[in-house]
């Protein structure tokens, strides 16, 4: 959006225009109707950019008040100036972005600020066999799905995104008549994943709630891959930052403060696997609330390897059912609060494969809920640095060996 004054557009950008070859329309937070979708003359609205464009959508400083669909479009969505100042203001009726129609890894988005999302709803009514009433009893189900962002079988790629502010309905039971009954789920506060694949790198998902997945949900057919994630201050009764029954792996990214209720699902985790396997590599986890900071489902396996999770307030850092797979090798799992590092239903594996449980030394750790005043690199006496895996495909950037937890690793200078 361009707001007062024209921004030119990056020297990297296609400069066709609606109407070229290349259909690149630009669009500005005008506050009128729309344009032609040129630089001086651009349309009013992100949607009116995505229905006219065959390549990408470059989108000016500005708030934008809609939801926006690609419908199918593989096409480059992109903020010039980045997330902090181009805003996409959902309209309080769905989910701020959708990728349904079957759109690939290149159908991208990316220098958004995406808030205000209330979730993609499906609604199944079903008549219930074992009523013996003489009235027809019906039972409805809403689920709310991705607040944020919902995708079903599409496979997008999402960077440079600030997704905040998405809240979901909590679960709920009704009975408008007696013989009715009415079910109310959500997943996914800001991101939401069925049937898909999708990568999500250099994104904040922060403040957001959902009964499962406040920050992410993946259902079983998905398979997620999260690169310098940071997911702070999600909330949900399972789940606070994410919930996944699929296949999701994590690098070099950050769980914090994310809380779980704990009110209707039981598992209650900061990061809840019921099903599917959760690989974590060189990411760290503290500061989260909840039953456990990593729970993980009878189902479900979990493999760690460099990452640092330690402090859980309400419960254990690792915890997970009877029958759950743990997978641990250069681990720092660590709690001087809560219930203990592992839930006894877990092996301990602290002294073997390189796995200790010490204080990792956070350059500066305030532990008040606000992560902008929170330093997780490590101090030069932490126990986790030089401590990862000795392989030389883990070493740090600087070619010395991997350094447990966020900030180690080939990906860890960011």
């Amino acid at each position: 959006a361009r707001g007062s004054s024209a921004v030119p557009p990056p020297d990297t950008a296609d400069t066709a225009f609606p109407g070229d070859s290349g259909g690149m329309p630009d669009t500005a937070d005008t506050g009128g109707y729309s344009g032609a979708g040129t630089a001086d003359d651009p349309l009013a609205t992100i949607q009116e950019g995505i229905d006219m464009a065959n390549v990408c959508v470059r989108v000016y400083d500005g708030t934008y008040n809609e939801d926006i669909d690609f419908n199918g479009k593989n096409i480059d969505v992109f903020g010039v100036n980045g997330a902090e100042n181009t805003v996409i203001q959902g309209t309080g009726d769905g989910a701020v972005v959708t990728f349904d129609s079957g759109e690939t890894t290149a159908a991208t988005l990316r220098g958004f600020t995406i808030t205000g999302g209330t979730g993609h709803v499906t609604v199944d009514q079903e008549t219930d066999p074992t009523c013996s009433s003489p009235a027809t009893c019906t039972v409805t189900t809403y689920v709310y799905a991705g607040g944020g962002i919902y995708i079903d079988s599409s496979s997008p790629t999402l960077s440079d995104l600030i997704i905040t502010g998405n809240e979901l309905l909590p679960y709920s039971f009704a009975q408008p008549t007696p013989y009715d009954t009415e079910y109310v789920y959500s997943y996914g506060g800001g991101i939401a994943t069925y049937n898909s694949s999708a990568v999500l790198r250099s994104l904040t998902v922060s403040q957001n709630f959902a009964d499962a997945g406040g920050g992410i949900y993946a259902d079983a057919d998905s398979n997620l891959s999260l690169t310098w994630v940071v997911l702070d201050q999600n909330s949900a009764s399972s789940g606070g930052g994410i919930t996944t029954e699929g296949t999701v792996s994590t690098q070099n990214s950050i769980f914090v403060n994310n809380l779980s209720l704990g009110t209707h699902n039981i598992g209650g985790a900061a990061a809840d696997v019921p099903l599917g396997t959760f690989d974590v590599v060189n990411s760290t986890m503290t500061g989260n609330d909840g039953i456990a900071s990593l729970f993980i489902g009878e189902a479900a396996t979990a493999n760690l390897l460099n990452a640092i999770l330690v402090e859980n307030a309400e419960g254990f850092v690792v915890a997970g059912d009877t029958g759950a797979t743990l997978v641990a090798s250069y681990n720092d799992v660590y709690s001087s609060v809560g219930r203990g590092a592992y839930a006894p239903s877990m092996t301990d594996p602290t002294g073997v494969d390189g796995n200790i449980s010490e204080d990792p030394l956070f350059t500066d750790w305030t532990d008040d809920d606000d992560f902008s005043n929170d330093d997780l690199h490590l101090q030069s006496s932490s126990p986790a640095v030089d401590a990862g895996s000795p392989a030389s495909a883990y070493d740090d950037p600087d070619g010395t060996p991997n350094d447990m937890g966020a900030y180690g690793g080939p990906l860890g200078d960011w």
